[in-house]
């Protein structure tokens, strides 16, 4: 399983990453392993291909569905992206990247922890 970012900052112990609707709650449930590697496109613009980059792998992970406007405290705390820690950045980066996004869609947050030596 592969998880993209488009700025691949984490922290070392739990991080968390907010996705729209409930597709990655599924792909977590079904996966063969709880190891995933998450990688991410340098420079990626619309349309390029960009650089696929190894950042390590985790060795747990979690998914929980909720809507967005009732995400709480350690959901955005957590999140791997230092500028997406608070309610207010979290959801103009969400409307960034989604088009159309509103608070009361449903999102889904991934919980992950870094394994030892991840970068």
């Amino acid at each position: 399983m592969l998880i993209r970012f488009r700025r691949p900052i984490f922290k070392s112990g739990r991080n968390t990453t907010i996705r729209r609707g409930i597709d990655w709650a599924v792909r977590i449930l079904m996966a063969d392993s709880t190891e995933v590697y998450y990688f991410t496109k340098e420079g990626e613009k619309p349309g390029e291909r960009g650089i696929i980059k190894d950042y390590g792998h985790t060795v747990d992970i979690g998914a929980k569905v909720l809507r967005f406007q009732d995400i709480r405290g350690r959901d955005i705390e957590d999140n791997h992206d230092p500028y997406c820690r608070t309610y207010d950045t979290l959801l103009a980066e969400l409307q960034k990247y989604y088009v159309g996004f509103d608070i009361a869609e449903i999102i889904t947050v991934i919980e992950f922890y870094r394994a030892e030596g991840g970068a």
